[in-house]
């Protein structure tokens, strides 16, 4: 099998994309659970939907945890100085905006080893930077520049 996913083949079945995605990175030195919930709290109460969720905890105390969300959702987080919130307790704030998810989804990936290899693989060949990688039993989603998503469509699938 080539280093790139044929849609065609097995283990991926189907494509999905989302267009105009932002992704959220906050890094902090302590209480990561406390300003965690923090954040979820917030969204829950802006029903804003988040995804690709990704929390991690270092042994030095340091806590990071990243999502993305829509731009829409970006523009209601701004209109309500959340980020300003984090900023002001010495926790760093990243913001990428304009990014394009394209999401690898199949039964077969389950039970295929080196799916995520071979997607690192085709955008690297295609010198496509990519950002906020999940992956579960069925699926694995990337996020990529706008600018590169065409190019990133036809890595993995050609």
């Amino acid at each position: 099998m080539s280093p790139k996913l044929k849609i065609k083949d097995q283990p991926v079945s189907r494509i999905d994309t989302v267009d105009d995605v932002a992704v959220i990175s906050f890094q902090g030195k302590e209480n990561g659970d406390f300003e965690v919930q923090s954040i979820l709290n917030f969204m829950n109460e802006h029903r804003i939907n988040i995804d690709l969720l990704m929390r991690q905890e270092y042994s030095d105390g340091i806590w990071s945890f990243s999502f993305s969300c829509s731009r829409g959702s970006l523009e209601v987080l701004k209109a309500n100085n959340f980020f300003e919130t984090y900023v002001a307790k010495d926790i760093a704030v990243v913001v990428m905006k304009d990014l394009f998810a394209i999401s690898l989804i199949g039964a077969g990936m389950s039970t295929t080893s080196g799916v995520v290899k071979r997607v690192f693989n085709a955008l690297s060949m295609e010198n496509i930077e990519y950002y906020h990688i999940t992956t579960s039993e069925i699926s694995t989603t990337v996020t990529v520049d706008k600018s590169n998503s065409m190019k990133a469509m036809i890595a993995l699938t050609t």
